[in-house]
């Protein structure tokens, strides 16, 4: 079995940036390479996957099926209240730290309730952001993590600790359920990571970089 690093795809895509990667045979990507796709909205088609539902394929009758369907829709709707009430719990605990970031939190939260994906439609952003990039890699959000820890005695330490718990909340949620909302929560998910770049420039000038 042979394994595809994230440095493998790096410099694939950087030849020639591509809208979709299949997984050759006997091939598996490394945690990191399968990141570096998905952050960078690259449709994943794995050939091993689909050899083993041809090898093997059983027949699920249709009732069942629906009945399958029904209760994930349900956990689905649950778990997705649960985030949006979530961001309200952490909106409500940076009033006090950064009113501009509480109002911020409180416009991404109503993001998760349209369709990004409908035209017309502009994330709605309150502060304004210089120097971080349009795309933040989740690599680079997963490398300053330990930054945290260093500086919450300080205001901007608290307000990226919660910034963190919310990006990775939403992060698991969009991984657990492939739905048509993934690319809602992906943009909210991103704009979260370029609020956790501009506190981590904030809280050591020079820190950022775009890489």
């Amino acid at each position: 079995m042979k394994f595809l690093t994230e440095n493998d795809l790096r410099v694939a895509y950087h030849e020639f940036p591509f809208e979709t990667f299949t997984i050759p045979p006997q091939t598996k990507l490394t945690p990191g390479a399968r990141t570096f796709l998905m952050d960078r909205k690259v449709t994943i088609k794995d050939d091993n996957s689909l050899q083993k539902k041809r090898k093997w394929s059983p027949v699920v009758p249709s009732h069942c099926q629906k009945e399958k369907e029904d209760v994930e829709k349900r956990e689905y709707q649950s778990d997705w209240l649960m985030m949006r009430c979530e961001f309200f719990r952490v909106a409500e605990e940076l009033a006090v730290l950064d009113s501009s970031l509480s109002e911020e939190i409180l416009l991404l939260e109503r993001a998760l309730a349209v369709d990004v994906s409908e035209a017309n439609y502009n994330l709605p952003h309150i502060i304004q952001i210089e120097k971080v990039p349009e795309r933040v890699d989740r690599s680079f959000i997963e490398d300053n993590l330990s930054v945290v820890g260093l500086c919450l005695h300080k205001s901007k330490g608290r307000i990226l600790r919660r910034l963190y718990s919310l990006y990775f909340q939403l992060g698991a949620l969009s991984n657990q359920y492939r739905s048509s909302d993934c690319e809602r929560f992906l943009e909210v998910a991103n704009r979260l990571g370029q609020l956790i770049a501009y506190y981590l420039n904030k809280t050591e000038e020079g820190s950022y970089d775009s890489g």
